[in-house]
C-alpha cells in the first residue's frame, strides 16, 4: 500500500470506477499525463461496496469488486489505490 505524505506530489482520481469504461480510462490517462508533467504519482480513490445501494437503496449490481478494480487499475499503470467504505452513515452523518 502506498502512503501519501505532504512531500509527495499526487494527482488524485476520485470515482466509483465500478466498471472501467472508455470515459473512466480517459480520466485516468489524463491524470497520468498530468502527473508526468508535474513529476507526481497518480492515486485512485474509490469506494468499497455498492455505492448506489448504500446511498439510494438501488438494487443495481456491482460490476467489478474492489479487488478486480484494483487489478484493472494496476494494469492501467495505477499502483496506488484507496477504497473508502460505503455507508449512509459515512456520507450523511455529520453530527460532530
Amino acid at each position: 500500500m502506498h502512503t501519501l505524505d505532504n512531500k509527495t506530489k499526487t494527482v488524485m482520481c476520485l470515482g466509483f470506477f465500478d466498471s472501467l469504461h472508455l470515459g473512466h480510462i480517459s480520466v485516468i490517462q489524463k491524470a497520468k499525463t498530468l502527473a508526468e508533467e508535474l513529476g507526481a504519482t497518480v492515486t485512485v480513490f474509490s469506494f468499497n461496496g455498492n455505492l448506489k445501494k448504500a446511498l439510494f437503496s438501488s438494487e443495481e449490481k456491482v460490476v467489478l469488486l474492489p479487488s478486480e478494480r484494483k487489478k484493472a487499475l494496476y494494469e492501467l499503470g495505477i499502483e496506488s489505490t484507496y477504497f473508502m467504505p460505503v455507508s449512509k452513515k459515512v456520507y450523511f452523518d455529520h453530527s460532530d
